[in-house]
């Protein structure tokens, strides 16, 4: 949890204040970190999942006004390029680090 705080404009006791409200909308659930049993992960639930699909078009359409608007063609062909690069990084296992 405190990684995703560090990724949005929240403090750590506010995404936790977030994310009880959002669990107890019955939207995610915590379960623990298989690699860190001091951590938690967020994970959707079916109705979580569920409102994401609904939300998305919205979401989009913010997207489309807020960043893909104001890109040349090229400029977009980058930021998906880069984009891309970002998630097959985040895809990959996370290593158990050494001791």
């Amino acid at each position: 949890m405190g990684e995703l705080a560090e990724s949005v404009t929240l403090s750590r006791g506010g995404l936790t204040k977030l994310v009880d409200r959002i669990e107890a909308a019955g939207l995610l659930r915590r379960e623990t970190c298989a690699t860190d049993r001091r951590g938690y992960e967020a994970v959707l639930t079916d109705a979580g999942v569920e409102m994401l699909r609904r939300m998305w078009p919205v979401y989009a359409a913010v997207l489309e006004d807020a960043i893909v608007a104001v890109l040349a063609n090229e400029d977009a062909e980058q930021l998906a390029e880069m984009l891309d690069r970002v998630a097959r990084t985040a895809a990959r296992p996370v290593e158990e680090p050494v001791r």
